[in-house]
């Protein structure tokens, strides 16, 4: 079972330094293939952040 984006968004970021939940409307399971461009804007943004934002020597227990 897959929980909806605002059940996702409201549970899980909370407890992932620096997370951020992205979704892209009218796209289901297979984001690759459905929308391959707005995954690359995504990665590309991500692959943008500082290397101490996505660092998991961060991550507390």
């Amino acid at each position: 079972m897959v929980e909806p984006p605002h059940v996702l968004r409201e549970h899980l970021p909370p407890h992932i330094p620096h997370a951020q939940l992205h979704t892209v409307p009218g796209v289901g399971h297979l984001l690759p293939l459905e929308a391959p461009h707005a995954l690359a804007a995504e990665l590309r943004s991500l692959s943008a952040r500082p290397a101490a934002d996505c660092r998991l020597s961060k991550l507390r227990p």
